[in-house]
């Protein structure tokens, strides 16, 4: 069974066919699966694992934003705010800081915290 990043994760398939077939359930009135069609697609996604198609093991890679994408990502905020308008632009401004500073950690979202012994 391969442990690194090379092939996708399970959860990440389980996922993948998971959240089309609740939007399909939810926006087509019609569209039902039968428990033969789950039971099919559950055999399928586990002879994935199996197989060492898919990989059980947690894993993290690091994905480096480059500066180009990041800068294109708070060029658009401010165009965006600029064309359309904002209610409030320290939302806007602390909106572009917390994804720069982010992505300067390299942190995760839920990753920049206070401690609990600050208070």
């Amino acid at each position: 069974m391969p442990t690194t990043n090379e092939v996708p994760s399970f959860s990440w398939h389980k996922c993948a066919i998971r959240y089309p077939l609740l939007s399909l359930v939810f926006f087509l009135e019609n569209f039902k699966i039968s428990a033969h069609e789950k039971s099919r697609i559950a055999t399928t996604v586990d002879e994935l694992a199996t197989q060492g198609k898919v990989t059980t093991e947690p894993s993290q890679q690091n994905n480096w934003i480059r500066v180009f994408i990041l800068r294109r990502i708070t060029r658009a905020i401010f165009v965006d705010a600029l064309n359309n308008g904002t209610k409030n632009w320290d939302v806007t401004l602390s909106k572009i800081t917390s994804i720069i500073l982010t992505s300067s950690f390299s942190a995760r979202a839920g990753d920049i915290l206070t401690d609990r012994l600050d208070d």
